[in-house]
């Protein structure tokens, strides 16, 4: 479940992510965020059903217009930033 939270608040920045804060992807699509997330995460428990899942993957962004905001959201949980142990609503002085 993070990586779902972690790719969407990437997007939007509600609050903070798990484990890590990740780099802001503003106008980053939400649903190519989701489906990648999750193709990931289930690749790393499911090795042996990579094949299925890669196709599913594949059909998922095929669904979702070709664009800067889908490269965005592909891409959303994969850049580190900071160390954090708390997911809380950020405070208006974090969101500046």
């Amino acid at each position: 479940m993070p990586t779902f939270i972690n790719a969407v608040n990437t997007i939007d920045h509600r609050y903070h992510s798990y484990g890590t804060e990740l780099v802001e992807q503003k106008g980053a699509s939400k649903k190519a965020a989701i489906a990648s997330a999750g193709y990931h995460m289930l690749v790393s428990l499911l090795p042996d059903q990579a094949a299925t899942l890669a196709t599913e993957y594949s059909n998922a962004l095929g669904a979702i217009p070709d664009s800067t905001a889908k490269n965005r959201g592909i891409h959303a949980d994969k850049q580190p930033l900071l160390p954090s142990s708390r997911c809380a609503p950020m405070t208006a002085e974090e969101r500046t």
